[in-house]
């Protein structure tokens, strides 16, 4: 009698083969799943916790923690929340937010409510290392800018104040100090704006920072140049003016052109001077006409 074969894979009993395919299928699926971003507290002591950081105020940071597995599958895991003082902090890493960044991104004036949100949210972070808050409140105080709202522009000027007072981050820092004195600009402080650019053009070597601080003296000679017109509009005929003119004029182009000249590799900014300084041509020529040269 022959000895009998171990029977194949394909002709065992289904039943008897179903569970390990669906314990299979089950890690691989889980494995599949992304997994929940969290908050971590680096404390000073070198120890960790992670969590969701639910709220804090000037002593403590309450943290949410999970205490274990579901105890079945799908329902949610046991949590509890303690109090961390903020003294024993050392940084946080925090949580990624791919749609909070998406999100700053592509905003505009219109989305201002939203991203107001994500600023009061993190701004008690402001200090602490890591914390995307100066990202968030800078473009938060630009958006505030483009508005043109004056009411806007006051707040945005405090938030850029904030900001550069308080952050943990020196470029977020600076990006807020450049903020300010477009909104001290745009709220009729342009003597003050002038006069800190003019410091910050001459305490840096900065590629972006010079491009933004000579912007601003370019939009103060534009505003300078167009009052001298309104008031000599008969320049061309007085010579005790001319020359004053001619000083406004190439002035305003000179600070305009400055990015295209020397940093072309930034096109936007390179692009802004440009039509800045086109707006000064297109006032020279016109007034030319006017006065008959």
């Amino acid at each position: 009698r022959p000895p009998c074969r171990p029977k194949s894979a394909a002709q065992q009993p289904p039943s008897k083969i179903l569970p390990t395919q669906l314990l299979l299928f089950l890690l691989l699926f889980s494995s599949a799943l992304p997994a929940i971003s969290q908050d971590t507290l680096n404390l000073k002591s070198g120890d960790s916790r992670t969590g969701t950081i639910l709220s804090a105020d000037d002593t403590n940071i309450r943290l949410q923690i999970k205490l274990g597995d579901p105890p079945t599958p799908g329902a949610p895991a046991p949590t509890a929340s303690t109090n961390i003082p903020r003294a024993d902090v050392e940084s946080i890493d925090f949580a990624p937010d791919p749609a909070r960044d998406e999100k700053l991104r592509t905003a505009t004036p219109a989305n201002i409510g939203e991203i107001e949100v994500h600023w009061n949210k993190h701004r008690p972070w402001l200090a602490f290392p890591r914390s995307p808050a100066g990202k968030i409140g800078n473009r938060l105080g630009n958006l505030l800018l483009d508005s043109k709202d004056p009411a806007k522009t006051a707040r945005a000027l405090e938030l850029f104040g904030e900001i550069e007072s308080n952050s943990w981050d020196p470029a977020d820092k600076t990006e807020a100090r450049q903020g300010r004195l477009r909104a001290m600009l745009a709220s009729g402080r342009a003597a003050e704006a002038v006069e800190e650019a003019n410091k910050l053009a001459a305490e840096t070597e900065d590629p972006e920072i010079l491009i933004d601080a000579n912007f601003i003296m370019a939009q103060d000679a534009d505003n300078k140049f167009r009052a001298f017109l309104a008031e000599n509009p008969r320049w061309d005929i007085d010579p005790f003016v001319i020359d004053e003119r001619h000083t406004l004029n190439n002035r305003a182009l000179q600070l305009y052109l400055y990015p295209s000249l020397f940093h072309g590799s930034d096109p936007e900014k390179a692009a802004r001077g440009l039509w800045g300084a086109v707006g000064i041509y297109q006032l020279s020529v016109k007034n030319a006409r006017e006065a008959g040269n």
